[in-house]
């Protein structure tokens, strides 16, 4: 079976936890999540940072591996294992083999330094993760400046606790056994896995793989109280529309999908507005993302294992109203009746050819996102029994849909066109097929004429999914296919009566998932790859990467008769 530990890609932590142990260049490094901006450029990076890292004192070599409860370090004179005491606590325990802690290389003004408190523990103190206590349960605790040291008790044993927060980490009273914690992360673990639906058998081993990534990254924090924040990466922020995408894959569970499709409205402005991105710093309102929401509620009703009650619908349906009135009075800056984007961030790529001649731009897949969104609130309404705003949605889901065919379609492609002057946008990017989400609802000439271009191999279909742009086409992307595209178009596919053309394009994009690793972008040129490229890939093992396959391998199995679940009981992968 499957460990959970990819070196260099996927850390070892657990659900409602800040921190991480990752195996860097034979030593383990604990972090705790963080984001750092950098001031010269106000720009996020990837940031991985160090609070203290764990060598094993050993002459010989080390291995490393993991299940989802237990991280093991193994060598010649015995193992150190570590597992996760809450979200807050790391507890080691080691036999034969000792542990040395040291700093990261660095200025210690920048690291820190160990301080004795001459009470047997140690604490960090860190300029950018908190502070951090270390409480020996077994053995012995010796304070350098610059390392710990651990002696064994006299039956050869070390044990430790390792406390951390942002003010003054404490001490408790008294301390559950390793294995009561670890046997807790675990059950955490596949409480979570449950709640995914069925995969095709040669899929299952890399779903359970996924459903760890996602499960790590499933955090609260401490201005999020009404569930928890699903992370792009282990080091990086919660982005406004990827909850929806998790929301696609938990189709075993109701109240959970309408936690992950309510995740970011926690932070809903009084204007409606959703933020770009949030994480234990920052919540950013500078832009937002596509109202991808209505889309998925749609997607889900038909497929979760218990339907939505009178009770979810009573909590999406006023968010999602605020949501959609919001995109219809704040973003349509020339009161046309069409929203618009302001920037390149807020749609699904944020270099499209939509922004070539300016912002803000009106764009034919925000139009469809919207039109979806509005069909949502009017099948809300009806549940609800609210006649007269269930009338209200539909003719606005209506008029929209008439404005998208009458102003955005040119009769042999969709456009944008630039908000006030409505000078048309033009670009062959897959993006402008967006509008065949709306299946059977547009006109059977354009939704033929969109489903002819998406299979024509020499425009959009290669043997690994959809193309971001055509050969040849000088659009930028070119010939490399996304996850976002995948997932979406094949639930579009299937709508417009298309499945088995759907099915193949889910096989393909799992089959190269599963070759290379989820990522949320692969080359064509990749297609004949066994093994990865050296060197790190886009999002690779990312929470959202591997959301959208284990959403992508669900819909395959509906098409499928060997599928099968990936959660269960096994104590690893």
């Amino acid at each position: 079976m499957d460990p959970v530990f990819v070196p260099d890609v996927l850390p070892f932590s657990r659900r409602d936890s800040l921190l991480t142990l990752r195996w860097d260049s034979g030593a383990l490094v604990l972090s705790r999540f963080t984001k750092e901006f950098l001031p010269d450029t106000k720009a996020a990076r990837e940031y991985r940072p160090e609070a203290f890292r764990l060598l094993p004192d050993s002459a010989g070599s080390v291995a490393c591996s993991a299940d989802p409860s237990v991280l093991t370090l193994t060598g010649d004179e015995g193992e150190i294992r570590l597992c996760f005491d809450g979200g807050d606590t790391v507890r080691l325990c080691s036999a034969g083999l000792l542990p040395v802690l040291t700093l990261p290389p660095g200025k210690p003004e920048e690291t820190g330094s160990f301080l004795d408190p001459l009470d047997g523990t140690a604490l960090l103190h860190t300029p950018a993760q908190g502070t951090f206590l270390f409480v020996p349960l077994r053995g012995t605790l010796r304070v350098l400046p610059d390392r710990l040291l651990l002696s064994p008790d006299p039956e050869g044993f070390c044990e430790l606790a390792v406390h951390a927060s942002l003010c003054e980490p404490l001490r408790r009273p008294s301390y559950r056994p390793f294995g009561a914690c670890a046997d807790e992360s675990l059950r955490s673990f596949e409480a979570w896995a449950a709640l995914y639906g069925d995969l095709p058998a040669r899929f299952a081993a890399l779903g359970r793989l996924c459903i760890y990534a996602v499960w790590i990254c499933c955090v609260t924090l401490p201005d999020a109280p009404q569930g928890f924040v699903t992370l792009y990466y282990r080091y990086d922020s919660a982005y406004c529309w990827q909850s929806a995408y998790h929301a696609m894959g938990t189709v075993r569970d109701p109240d959970t999908a309408a936690d992950l499709l309510l995740t970011m409205f926690q932070y809903q402005d009084p204007f409606g507005q959703l933020p770009d991105l949030a994480d234990d710093r920052y919540v950013h309102y500078l832009s937002t993302k596509p109202p991808l929401q209505g889309f998925v509620f749609l997607h889900l009703l038909p497929r979760l294992r218990r339907p939505f009650t009178w009770e979810h619908f009573a909590r999406l349906y006023d968010p999602f109203r605020r949501w959609y009135t919001w995109w219809m009075t704040c973003r349509d800056s020339d009161r046309d009746g069409v929203p618009q984007y302001n920037q390149g961030c807020e749609c699904s790529m944020d270099t499209s050819a939509m922004f070539s001649k300016g912002v803000p731009v009106e764009c034919p897949d925000l139009l469809a996102y919207l039109i979806l969104l509005a069909e949502a609130l009017e099948t809300m309404a009806d549940a609800l029994d609210r006649p007269r705003e269930q009338a209200l949605w539909r003719r606005e889901r209506d008029r929209l849909l008439e404005v998208l065919l009458r102003d955005f379609w040119n009769g042999e492609r969709f456009i944008a066109r630039l908000s006030g002057s409505h000078v048309p946008v033009e670009t062959r990017e897959i993006e402008m097929y967006t509008p065949v989400l709306l299946g059977r609802r547009l006109p059977p000439d354009i939704l033929r004429r969109l489903i002819r271009d998406l299979l024509d191999p020499a425009q959009y279909w290669s043997p690994i999914g959809l193309r971001h742009a055509p050969p040849g086409s000088g659009e930028t992307m070119q010939g490399v296919v996304g996850g976002f595209w995948q997932i979406k178009f094949a639930a579009g596919l299937r709508d417009a009566g298309e499945p088995r053309a759907a099915a193949e394009l889910l096989r393909r994009y799992c089959e190269i998932n599963l070759r290379l690793g989820p990522s949320l972008g692969y080359h064509e040129k990749e297609a004949d790859l066994l093994v990865p490229r050296p060197g790190p890939r886009l999002g690779q093992y990312s929470a959202l990467a591997c959301g959208i396959f284990l959403a992508s391998a669900e819909l395959l199995a509906e098409s499928e008769p060997d599928s099968g679940p990936c959660g269960g009981t096994e104590s690893d992968l």
